[in-house]
């Protein structure tokens, strides 16, 4: 009886991961295919590249972020030892990532925002402040309160940036 139960909650599970597309391998696979933006043939090679940068393989890539239609979806939350500092990091994470793949260095607060929720991270209304502190990683742009508002990445931000990738895959074992 136990293993009749487990098959079917098993089958169950399977329904709702083919339904939202994240368990069912095919459909991961097919969405990574659409990541070519049409106005940008070389996109599997800007991944390549940046891979190399980081002297690490393609599939380790995937365990950091999954890409579609320029949205970047962070897998697993970034550590840090409290909620401003795993912003920050994040923050580096995303837009080194969006400044490397989609050669756009700005991130509109948002954005950031949307992704932190979605990785659990709170205190959201000290984000802006939190950046602001970091200038040697970030530059405030746009009016402050506004739907424009948001940051660019410095160089010194996308050289941390792209430790805080690496660190992140050793500690995840990749």
């Amino acid at each position: 009886m136990d293993e009749e139960i487990k098959k079917e909650f098993e089958k169950v599970w399977k329904k709702l991961g083919d339904i939202e597309g994240k368990i069912n391998e095919k459909n991961f696979s097919q969405e990574k295919q659409e990541l070519k933006s049409p106005e940008d043939n070389n996109f599997e090679e800007k991944i390549l590249k940046f891979c190399n940068e980081l002297d690490i393989e393609r599939k380790d890539f995937d365990l950091i972020c999954y890409l579609r239609n320029k949205e970047i979806f962070l897998l697993k939350p970034i550590e840090g030892k409290n909620e401003s500092e795993r912003q920050v990091k994040t923050s580096l994470v995303l837009l080194t990532i969006k400044d490397s793949l989609f050669d756009d260095d700005f991130i509109g607060s948002s954005e950031i925002s949307t992704v932190l929720m979605k990785l659990g991270i709170k205190s959201i209304s000290n984000l802006s402040t939190n950046l602001n502190k970091e200038r040697r990683f970030f530059i405030p742009e746009g009016v402050k309160a506004s739907k424009k508002f948001g940051f660019r990445i410095t160089v010194p931000g996308k050289i941390e940036g792209k430790k805080i990738i690496k660190s992140f895959l050793e500690k995840d074992g990749a």
